[in-house]
């Protein structure tokens, strides 16, 4: 995940034990390039579980907004739900950019089976809402997992600031998912995602 940032600081590079790394790189007199890296392998497990059944993808005020859902057993009511919301930035970056290999793996996979339609839905006040920032995937079998995480501004400003060593690596919440229910969510995010891609990729170009 990489962003830029506007700068007058010399090159800058953070590699601590912990699982979050930073590089920040001038470009110019005034602008800088700054490069956030996460080890997964090092990421502390998320302690809120979720198992849903349900998903969507919405436009909010403050970001795009990915939307978990248990459905009660047979019917189209759904019992909770949680909505995680990025900013635009980091949902097209971060959560689309990094998801591209494992979309294609989901849509060639002869394992995932077809997703019966919602009817009758039926939507709930019971809801948990979220910030995210960073978010890892991963398959095994039919099933699949998203760990989603959040790196603090003010982590991020302190070590820049050289006032604090380490960037935590805060957990938000793991959500287990078919691997069908998972390609569904990818395939939502998709006209968010080409919306957004010309913005970010106008702010790339010098």
């Amino acid at each position: 995940m990489a962003s830029q940032v506007k700068s007058r600081e010399t090159a800058l590079e953070v590699s601590s034990k912990g699982p979050v790394r930073l590089r920040v790189v001038p470009v110019n007199a005034t602008t800088a390039m700054m490069e956030i890296g996460v080890d997964y392998a090092q990421a502390p497990a998320p302690h809120l579980n979720y198992d849903a059944d349900y998903c969507d993808v919405v436009q909010g005020r403050t970001g795009v907004t990915v939307v978990f859902g248990k459905l009660k057993a047979g019917s189209g009511q759904l019992r909770t739900k949680i909505e995680i919301t990025f900013s635009e930035e980091h949902f097209f970056r971060q959560f689309w950019g990094t998801s591209r290999d494992l979309h294609r793996f989901l849509e060639q996979s002869t394992m995932r089976f077809a997703l019966s339609p919602v009817e009758s839905f039926s939507d709930t006040e019971k809801v948990q809402c979220l910030r995210s920032n960073n978010a890892f995937m991963a398959v095994l079998g039919e099933e699949a997992v998203l760990d989603f995480y959040y790196i603090s501004p003010g982590d991020v400003h302190l070590v820049r600031q050289k006032q604090k060593k380490e960037i935590a690596l805060d957990s938000v919440v793991r959500v287990v998912v078919s691997m069908s229910v998972l390609l569904e969510l990818l395939d939502k995010c998709k006209p968010f995602a080409e919306r957004l891609q010309d913005r970010f990729k106008e702010e790339e170009e010098p």
